[in-house]
């Protein structure tokens, strides 16, 4: 029959006894403070392991803290980038109007230039003078002339879009125009 192997350390003493006793002598086992050292030991171990369990609930928690922090910053970088394009269309649009603005400008001064030319050239003088000198055109003979009544409400129905830069044709002069050419 084998005997049990005992391993113990005296720390009183600083030895440690293991193995198998083989002499008649007994080593001076101290059960208590073998009791004490297995609590001891199990303490240490149960310490260890809350220890890890803790370390990797802090690794854990650093984890998820740190994802956190990634996608916070993706984010506010996609924001930046939102505002920064916002921005910019922003001041391509004003750009754009301001462009846009000139052009107006610019086609609103070449019609009052083009309305002053067409008043100009409305006076019935210059059109009569254009017409017999430059056209060879003469006044119509008697025969040539056919007398119209004209209602006092025509079929000719005139709009006005209200823009100031139109030029409307007085209708009275132009039937005194008419007239005019009749008689003579």
């Amino acid at each position: 029959m084998r005997e049990r192997e005992i391993a113990y350390t005296d720390f009183s003493e600083r030895k440690k006894y293991s193995g198998y006793n083989a002499g008649t002598a007994a080593y001076d086992i101290n059960f208590e403070k073998r009791i004490q050292e297995e609590n001891k030991r199990i303490l240490m171990e149960e310490r260890r392991k809350k220890r890890i369990k803790m370390e990797r609930a802090e690794a854990r928690l650093n984890a998820k803290q740190l994802v956190m922090l990634a996608a916070s910053a993706v984010i506010f970088c996609a924001g930046c980038i939102v505002s920064i394009i916002g921005v910019s269309s922003v001041a391509e649009m004003r750009y754009s109007i301001q462009q846009l603005r000139n052009d107006l400008s610019t086609i609103q001064n070449e019609n009052i230039v083009l309305s002053s030319e067409i008043s100009d050239t409305i006076n019935l003088e210059y059109i009569e003078d254009r017409a017999i000198n430059e056209l060879g055109m003469t006044e119509p003979q008697s025969y040539q002339i056919r007398t119209i009544t004209v209602p006092e409400q025509s079929y000719t129905v005139q709009y006005d879009d209200d823009s100031q830069d139109n030029v409307k044709v007085d209708a009275e002069l132009v039937k005194e125009f008419f007239s005019n050419v009749r008689k003579d």
